[in-house]
């Protein structure tokens, strides 16, 4: 569909919206990782705003104009895109390529949303020229340039709120889309035959799904394989710069690669345990992982390194330092499972953290930053 298309289709008389979130150009729409991007696009989607989500088809995706990809969110490369007025657009800290003179022409009643969703680290953006140029983007949004500063962490709050001030900032951690991990229809989907395999040789899984990134702990890793060959060590997800090798060989261990977020529930729930193992540091400290919610969803046991902060936030969450820390993590999770119960106080959990619940939050923070600038004007 062309520009005019949109516009006839998008602003129809008959289209009831509650305001324009533009999100743009990060991830793919159709990567098989999905993230935060792609959730909170269907989350404003669902509370009622007309959502553009802008692609580069960097990888996965393939469109030429406007497609309409669910009610209210519109998938597009069109670079007409910049001249839509009255729009929140949404910049997130890691997305490559956002140049700032452009940024810097807003069209009338444009408001900026700035995400910081990461710490800027070579490992997550692959060079360090890449982290002098977002560092550029990120000192740009929170010196003036975005309206509002979300972080998805505390630490990542912190930092922010000691540059932009406080009350230009707010704290939206990631979520999960609860109804996906009970959807009998995803559950039900036909398991990779490796991992039933492995599953069948292996009567206890301990699993981990998302980027095998620099940022694992490949040593810790190593040595807990090593030392406990009573289970079974499960890695599903896409190789992020070539991390993956350094995942260890053994017959305890599986690496599937990628597989398709529509049949992940159905993969994930023959984990007995879920593993979040990054490595020390601050990327560990500052990230809010939606893996973390996902495994609530699925009702597991999460073992994670004692560094993750955001994940410690929860005190049903279990920690360990090194291999013998997360070994011995993951026996008290795998004990805590069998309680009656637990598998619900675990989607409890979920269901308090959901992607609807960040879009709220979001709106809710837009609405106190107008608010405030009213006062501001109006003094």
């Amino acid at each position: 569909m062309d520009w005019q298309g949109f516009q006839s289709r998008a602003f129809a008389p008959d289209k009831q919206t509650g305001g324009i979130w533009i999100q743009e150009a990060s991830i793919d729409w159709s990567h098989a990782l999905w993230q935060r991007p792609q959730h909170m696009a269907l989350a404003m989607a669902r509370r009622g705003w007309l959502v553009v989500y802008r692609t580069r088809n960097a990888s996965h995706d393939r469109v030429s104009g406007w497609r309409e990809i669910r009610p209210n969110l519109w998938l597009t490369d069109d670079p007409a895109t910049d001249a839509i007025e009255g729009a929140v657009r949404s910049v997130y800290n890691t997305s490559f390529g956002e140049p700032l003179h452009t940024l810097s022409l807003r069209p009338r009643g444009t408001r900026f949303v700035f995400e910081v969703v990461d710490h800027l680290d070579e490992r997550i953006l692959g060079s360090a020229e890449r982290v002098r140029l977002q560092q550029a983007l990120q000192d740009w949004a929170l010196l003036g340039g975005a309206d509002l500063v979300v972080a998805t962490a505390r630490v990542l709050l912190a930092q922010a709120s000691a540059v932009a001030g406080s009350e230009r900032c707010a704290l939206v951690p990631n979520g999960v889309d609860l109804d996906h991990y009970l959807d009998p229809a995803a559950l039900s989907a036909p398991v990779e035959p490796r991992l039933a395999a492995f599953r069948a040789r292996h009567s206890r899984l301990v699993g981990y799904f998302g980027a095998l990134a620099p940022w694992l702990d490949y040593a810790a890793i190593t040595r807990l394989v090593e030392s406990r060959p009573d289970l079974g060590f499960v890695f599903i997800g896409p190789d992020y710069q070539g991390a993956a090798s350094r995942l260890p060989v053994a017959g305890n261990v599986l690496a599937t690669g990628p597989l398709d977020y529509d049949v992940l529930p159905a993969q994930a729930r023959l984990f007995d345990a879920c593993l979040i193992p990054f490595e020390p540091g601050e990327v560990a400290r500052t990230t809010s992982p939606l893996k973390l919610f996902e495994y609530f969803a699925l009702g597991k046991p999460v073992v994670v390194a004692d560094d993750m902060a955001e994940c410690l936030a929860f005190p049903e969450v279990f920690h360990g330092e090194g291999a013998e820390g997360l070994s011995r993590a993951i026996d008290a999770a795998l004990e805590a499972a069998q309680s009656p119960g637990f598998a619900d106080r675990m989607r409890a959990l979920a269901a308090a953290n959901s992607w609807d619940a960040r879009a709220a939050a979001l709106e809710q923070a837009l609405t106190r930053r107008a608010a405030g600038l009213a006062a501001q004007e109006a003094q």
